[in-house]
């Protein structure tokens, strides 16, 4: 008897099953939510669909080995809040209060000296995504931003973004730091 019950309750070598399944369903809910969400919305290029931006950052995360299940959640949620109007509340209900925590702390709802004070003294999970958010944009900088917004964010990366990956993740530094370097190299062509 004791076996079949360990066979359809959770515990003993289920588990981990259990885990994974319960992960697997969480990160896709996200992915959903967020897909869902962010429908009909473009990168500055105009072209590129917003959810190839998220599905970007989690992608960064995954290959420094980020598996915990609120990151990538929060990672898929980040702009909700900010492009889509979500309030935390509605994350909290969905998801749970850390991945709200989470996204809300990734929310530019505040002056960007601010915002950088409250990233710097924000926990690893917000600081890792944020850094995630930050190559992507990067990466990205010539396909349609403004020459004010490339002013701006390479001198948010020298200043502030490059100090902060170089003490959360010195693979995000290097990778960072390539970025802001190809794009100094392009944009000096255009200046």
């Amino acid at each position: 008897m004791k076996r079949v019950k360990d066979r359809y309750i959770p515990g003993g070598h289920h588990r981990e099953l259990f885990s994974i399944l319960f992960k697997m369903n969480l990160i896709e809910n996200a992915r959903m939510f967020a897909s869902n969400l962010h429908n009909g919305q473009f990168r500055a290029d105009g072209k590129t669909p917003y959810i190839k931006h998220l599905k970007a950052v989690v992608n960064l995360l995954k290959e420094i080995g980020i598996t915990d299940e609120n990151i990538i959640c929060a990672a898929w949620l980040h702009d909700v809040m900010e492009d889509c109007n979500i309030p935390k509340s509605k994350i909290k209900s969905k998801f749970n209060s850390e991945i709200a925590r989470i996204v809300f702390n990734l929310t530019r709802n505040v002056d960007r000296e601010a915002y950088k004070k409250r990233i710097k003294n924000a926990d690893y999970a917000v600081k890792i995504i944020k850094l995630a958010d930050v190559i992507h944009n990067v990466s990205e900088l010539n396909k349609g931003a403004t020459k004010k917004m490339i002013e701006r964010k390479l001198k948010d990366c020298d200043s502030f973004y490059l100090p902060l990956a170089k003490s959360v993740s010195l693979t995000f530094y290097r990778k960072l730091k390539k970025n802001v370097e190809k794009i100094n190299k392009s944009y000096a062509k255009l200046v």
